[in-house]
This record gives structure tokens, sequence and C-alpha cells, in this order.
């Protein structure tokens, strides 16, 4: 159809110039050839057709390249052609389409890391090593607090105020400002907290009730 050559072009203009909508586009865009290709071919595609709209909105070269090829990771995890999550479940002796949707829900914090070589200097090594070690560690909390509330629990099950707060903390060490990060990093050390020292407390006494009356 010569969609193809004009993808640069069609994702700058449907974003409207906004660089977070862009890099949505491109996402959908390395979705939709990872159902038929491969990590590498969706990669060299990608790179042809998405980067450039990338570059002109901004973003250095090299962090363009590194979104693309992070989505191309998507080829891995997406039904129906996940090679990763096929040769997994041929290991284990599991439904390969089950394996490769869960792998797909497994994955989904890979979502979160093309947006921090956008934002982020330090994921491209474009700042001090201390910056990056920094930076490093509030978007590692953040990954697991956000892994934490999509599952449904940190130390024990959590509460939808716990999940809402570890969500919010999550968001918050994402974010570019040390304000932010700090805040982020103090709501979900306290949802930690609360889950170690108050669910879990409940929750161990009602697992031993239910043992003892057993």
């Amino acid at each position: 159809t010569g969609l193809g050559l004009k993808i640069s072009e069609f994702i700058v203009d449907l974003s409207g110039g906004i660089l977070p909508l862009a890099i949505v586009l491109v996402g959908i865009t390395s979705y939709i050839l990872g159902m038929g290709l491969t990590v590498t071919s969706s990669y060299i595609i990608l790179a042809v057709l998405a980067v450039p709209a990338l570059t002109l909105l901004g973003i250095p070269g090299l962090a363009a390249h590194l979104i693309v090829f992070w989505f191309s990771q998507a080829a891995n995890v997406t039904p129906p052609v996940c090679l990763a999550a096929f040769a997994g479940a041929g290991i284990a002796g599991a439904p390969p389409m089950k394996t490769g949707w869960q792998s797909l829900l497994f994955a989904r914090g890979f979502l979160i890391i093309p947006f921090m070589f956008a934002y982020h200097a330090a994921f491209i090594l474009a700042e001090p090593f201390h910056i990056v070690l920094l930076q490093y560690i509030f978007v590692g909390l953040g990954l697991v607090a956000l892994g934490c509330t999509f599952k449904g629990c940190f130390v024990v099950e959590m509460k939808l105020w716990e999940r809402a707060l570890s969500a919010v903390g999550a968001f918050l060490l994402f974010s570019t400002s040390y304000l932010f990060n700090v805040l982020g990093l103090l709501l979900v050390v306290l949802v930690y907290l609360y889950q170690r020292f108050v669910s879990g407390k409940h929750k161990y006494e009602e697992v031993k009730a239910e043992i003892e009356a057993s």
C-alpha cells in the first residue's frame, strides 16, 4: 500500500508533535510487526520507519534507536508468533499459546522503559556516573512497585488503596524530578511497611486461626 514509506510522517502528523503520543504510536507499530517477525527483523524495519520520526521530535539518535530496539522485544512475547514464549512452553511442556499470553502479561513493564530512554539522559549514559546510578535505582524500584501493583501483592495481598498508592509511587519514581522521585520512594516504602507489619500480621493471624480450627 506504500504505507510503510510514510510511517514516519504518519507518526509525526498523528501525534501532533506530542512526544509521549509518538512513542505510543511507535509501540503500537512494533506490536503489530512483532506478531509476525523476529526481534532482529522488527528492529531493522522500525529503525528505518520510526527512528526518523523520533529524531524529528527532538530525541537523540541513540535514544531513538534504543526505544525502537526495546519495543522490538515485544516480538518475543507477542502472540501468535512469540518465539521466546513458545521455546519456554516447549521446555516446560506447557500450552504454547497460553504461555504466550501469560508472557505478554509478565512483560508489560517493558512498555515503561522506552519513555525512560526519551526523558532520562542517564539511560543513554549522557550524565555523570552518580546520576546514572541514582536514576537506575529509582526506575528499578518503580518497576518493582508497578509489578506489585499489577499483581496485587507486595508482601501479602494488597487492598485497593494500597495498590493505588503503590501505582502513584511507581510513576513518581519514573519522573525526571528528584522531588517526585523522593515522594514516590516514600509512598512505596510506606506501602511496604504497612504490608509488612500490619496487613502481613493480620494475614498471619488469619492463617494461623484457620490452621488451628482445622
